[in-house]
């Protein structure tokens, strides 16, 4: 529903940016009689369309081989108990069982606290977005919360389509 009303807001970027850009007519508008959008942003749709199938192989391709570590993995986990008691003497391994054991607690507590956190964005993010009427604000109030999982950049990613949005 609210679609035109984004393309009327987005061309009225646009034509705001062609007057800086010197890609604007004499209204002031960007002048599609003499430019295109490709020549405005400097890129073609060949080397668009080559960027976002290869990105999109590229997230395929770790997403099945994260899915077969991950099963193989969990196929393996019951054994290894077995496998360190036979493999070691019963000191050896008590011992590396032991330090698993630390592991395995220490990263189920940096995934709650992780949880947490996200989930604290999450909910900050939705609740801002409501009141300031930005639209869509629970879809990026989902998208803060897991974006959060990925270290470092995920948040910052996350902001990128809401603020976007609201910009235009």
């Amino acid at each position: 529903e609210d679609l035109p009303k984004y393309r009327d807001k987005l061309e009225g970027v646009v034509d705001k940016a062609a007057v800086y850009a010197g890609y604007a007519n004499d209204a002031g508008t960007f002048d599609w009689e003499q430019y295109s959008l490709g020549e405005f942003f400097d890129f073609s749709q060949k080397s668009l369309v080559e960027s976002a199938l290869h990105t999109t192989l590229k997230v395929v391709e770790v997403t099945v081989l994260t899915v077969f570590y991950l099963l193989f993995l969990f196929l393996e986990a019951r054994k290894f108990k077995g496998r360190v008691q036979s493999g070691f003497d019963a000191e050896t391994s008590e011992r590396i069982l032991g330090v698993m054991n630390t592991v395995d607690d220490n990263i189920r507590q940096y995934l709650w606290i992780k949880t947490a956190v996200s989930f604290g964005l999450g909910l900050t993010t939705a609740i801002l977005g409501w009141l300031f009427g930005l639209n869509f604000w629970l879809l990026w109030g989902i998208v803060m919360f897991l974006a959060n999982y990925i270290t470092y950049v995920g948040s910052i990613v996350a902001l990128v389509p809401p603020i976007a949005l609201a910009l235009v």
